[in-house]
């Protein structure tokens, strides 16, 4: 089973797996940031 974050040698895409997170980011944080009391350091909490 090939998984699109995996390399042909087995490695990690880690490029490619830190783009498809930063847009995941993007799309989502607003529903995680919420949950915190200090919305300001939501991001970096969240992380």
């Amino acid at each position: 089973m090939h998984h699109w974050y995996i390399q042909s040698d087995k490695r990690l895409d880690m490029p490619k797996l830190l783009r498809a997170f930063q847009q995941f980011f993007r799309e989502n944080n607003e529903v995680w940031i919420e949950r915190f009391d200090y919305k300001e350091a939501g991001p970096q909490l969240l992380l």
